[in-house]
């Protein structure tokens, strides 16, 4: 599956922040990017917070309008790139909940400055 999105993207002392709305979500997502983690912050219909570190397990926020979920995030694998017009980050991470593998997944974000 593949979303694209107009957004902000800004560097503050080492952390990079992609910042988009999402429509379907009535809402905004924050990504923010440092040498050692991703994270993912979704505020609107669903809430989530999402932290992948490579070769941890970090406990995850899932809210839904009928509840929390506790999720927890395993990065196996976590790659970047970042130049000072682009950039692109990989990471692969298992889901878990109750201690039980739900899915495998792959997470690749890239972006660009573009002229307006």
């Amino acid at each position: 599956m593949i979303h694209s999105f107009r957004g902000e993207w800004r560097v503050r002392e080492e952390t990079h922040l992609l910042s988009h709305d999402e429509e379907d979500n009535r809402g905004r997502t924050n990504i923010l990017l440092d040498c050692n983690a991703v994270e993912i912050r979704r505020k609107g219909i669903v809430s989530s917070r999402m932290r992948f570190v490579k070769d941890r397990g970090v406990e995850a926020e899932y809210i839904t309008p009928h509840g929390q979920i506790p999720m927890t995030t395993i990065t196996t694998e976590m790659s970047s790139q970042v130049n000072a017009t682009d950039g692109k980050v990989n990471v692969c991470y298992t889901l878990q909940t109750d201690e039980k593998s739900l899915s495998e997944n792959r997470l690749e974000i890239e972006w660009e400055t573009t002229e307006e």
